[in-house]
């Protein structure tokens, strides 16, 4: 239905704001049979299909982004995890290379093992919190798609 005012029409006949002719070789839309479509009630049954279908589209679309986002941050954690391990290693190298006695390698482990629990709990800090966004992103999805989470 293409909606235009008298003077757009420009000689074509238009009745109701609706085009009733043809221009070009493409047939517009008669008054009669937009209003039979209307009336129709299978046809507003596909609009509101179709207006629901664009909605939840929009919703996986917006959670795709959100869970593409998140995994990108995941990635830049375990990538810094990843550099901070090598740093801790090559620190615990040179303070064994350098250690003069054996009291001073057993601090260097003690240190290096001190260090590495530390960095155990935030590893499972951060694995928590990504299964929680990760989880909230699915629900979303899930109550999008008129999925119940309540038992």
């Amino acid at each position: 239905m293409i909606q235009v005012n008298a003077n757009a029409a420009h000689g074509r006949f238009v009745k109701g704001g609706i085009f009733c002719g043809c221009d070009g070789g493409v047939l517009w839309h008669k008054r009669k049979h937009v209003l039979s479509k209307l009336r129709n009630p299978h046809y507003s049954a596909a609009a509101d299909f179709a207006v629901t279908a664009k909605r939840q589209i929009e919703a996986i679309t917006r959670a795709q982004s959100e869970a593409l986002d998140n995994f990108q941050e995941m990635n830049q954690q375990w990538l810094d995890r990843i550099q901070a391990e090598a740093s801790l290693a090559s620190e615990l190298a040179s303070k064994l290379t350098a250690a003069r006695s054996v009291p001073d390698a057993i601090t260097a482990y003690q240190n290096w093992g001190s260090r590495r629990f530390e960095m155990i709990a935030e590893d499972t800090k951060h694995l928590w919190d990504d299964t929680q966004k990760f989880m909230q992103v699915s629900a979303r999805v899930l109550q999008s798609q008129g999925v119940s989470l309540s038992q």
